[in-house]
This record gives structure tokens, C-alpha cells and sequence, in this order.
């Protein structure tokens, strides 16, 4: 996490979120990183709520959560393998009987 803000200023909710994800070699070399942002602001009424602030930095959240991935596809998409099945899982529990209490 880079930044992580969030201010309110009379009926005014500002919320700011930066990552940065860096690669590097075992020497410390830097092979690739990618940094994403993301800000809402809320204003009025809508600021003045009693969970304003909760949803203002979970929209945020959000929107940086989609920007994040959006430039490790872009800038890392070398470093990206396609995962499959863990060997050796559990199998899938489609039904369980519990016992009678």
C-alpha cells in the first residue's frame, strides 16, 4: 500500500488508495512492478450519512481492486500462469449428513 487516505472536510468525504507490486530478481534486481490508484469523493447529503464513510473506502476498494488487476494483466502479463486444479485436493462435498442431536 502506497496510499491510503481518507478525509472528511465539513460535507465532504475524500478517499484516495495506491498499491504498488514489484518483482525482483534473488539478487534484488527490479524485473517488473505495476502501481494502481483509485479516489472517490462524496459530497451533500450523501456525506453526511452514518455509514458514508464505510461505503466510500469499500468503493474505493472496489475500484482499485479493478484497476489493480487491470495493469498487472497489462504491464505483467508475462509473469501470469494459468492455474488449475491443486493436486491432491479434497474432493467436492456435495452433500454431508450431519448427525441427529
Amino acid at each position: 500500500v502506497t496510499t491510503a487516505s481518507l478525509l472528511r472536510d465539513r460535507a465532504r468525504l475524500t478517499c484516495l488508495l495506491g498499491c504498488r507490486l514489484e518483482i525482483l530478481s534473488p539478487q534484488g534486481a527490479r524485473l517488473g512492478f505495476v502501481e494502481a490508484q483509485a479516489s472517490r469523493v462524496v459530497t451533500g447529503p450523501e456525506a453526511e450519512r452514518p455509514r458514508a464513510a464505510d461505503l466510500v473506502l469499500r468503493r474505493t476498494m472496489d475500484d482499485l481492486n479493478v484497476e489493480f488487476e487491470f495493469q498487472l494483466r497489462r504491464n505483467l502479463k508475462d509473469w501470469l500462469v494459468t492455474a488449475g486444479p491443486v493436486p491432491g485436493g479434497a474432493g467436492e462435498v456435495t452433500q454431508e449428513e450431519l448427525p441427529k442431536p
